[in-house]
């Protein structure tokens, strides 16, 4: 083959494939209408902590504000996550470090023996489970409403 009929080839590849790829139907169910199913759904599928999860690694700063809007303390939250039993948790800041090692025989910790507070508990719940699961709110009822955003409709 030469090189025209080798870029013949392959400029129509390039164009013939986005035919190909938009031309497919999604095989997506539609999506509930209760607005609770579809939180609970939602839940499942957006966070890092379904039986399903292939292992993972997260790095992120973070930013504690006091009631008065001002920081209070500033710090490093990272995971790596291999399963239930196996990861490695650490929260470093200037008032809080620790490092959490589960190997699957034991949990073991460097830094500060004492629990993390619930400003790191929250860091991590925020960025591992973005989405509140509704079954642990007692009192949380969903709504569906509408609100017009300039000329769009939102649900």
């Amino acid at each position: 083959m030469t090189f025209v009929n080798a870029d013949r080839c392959a400029l129509f590849l390039c164009l013939i494939s986005p035919f190909y790829l938009f031309g497919q139907t999604s095989s997506q169910p539609p999506l509930p209408t209760d607005a609770t199913t579809l939180m609970s759904e939602a839940h499942e599928k957006n966070g890092l902590n379904s039986a399903d999860v292939k292992p993972w690694h997260i790095r992120a700063r973070y930013t504690v504000m006091s009631q008065d809007g001002k920081p209070q303390d500033a710090g490093v939250y990272e995971e790596w996550w291999f399963a239930p039993n196996k990861y490695k948790r650490s929260y470093t800041s200037p008032r809080f470090k620790q490092v959490d090692y589960a190997t699957g025989s034991g949990l073991f910790r460097e830094g500060s023996q004492d629990w993390a507070g619930d400003d790191e508990v929250l860091v991590r719940s925020r960025l591992i489970e973005p989405l509140p699961d509704l079954t642990a709110l007692k009192e949380f009822t969903l709504e569906r409403k509408s609100e017009m955003a300039g000329p769009t409709k939102l649900d």
